[in-house]
């Protein structure tokens, strides 16, 4: 069995990787809904100063659902404030290394 953490950290590269790792039948992911952003953004200057980040490529799930601004969810949701983290408690690894011992045990 394999748990892949992610977030709304998770973006770009390693939102894909974590998509593509969610494929496979062994693979649980854990965590919060990834960030949805991917594309190889390259920055535009506009007129009046403005500026944007452009994608470059639209990343989309096996099922072509475009992952752009939208991400996607985590097969178990781990809704854990920012409180509950400190520098010998990390809530989401420990929920990971449960599932995992659960699984083995069986």
């Amino acid at each position: 069995p394999v748990v892949v953490l992610q977030g709304q950290g998770t973006m770009s590269s390693a939102e894909s990787f974590a998509k593509m790792l969610a494929c496979c039948a062994q693979v649980t992911t854990m965590g919060d809904r990834t960030a949805g952003s991917s594309g190889n953004p390259r920055r535009l200057s506009l007129p009046a100063g403005i500026e944007v980040n452009m994608p470059r490529w639209q990343d989309e799930s096996p099922e072509g659902i475009p992952l752009e601004d939208r991400g996607f969810a985590p097969d178990v949701l781990l809704e854990v404030a920012a409180t509950a983290f400190s520098n010998t408690a990390d809530p989401v690894v420990a929920a990971a290394l449960r599932r995992l011992r659960n699984q083995l045990d069986r």
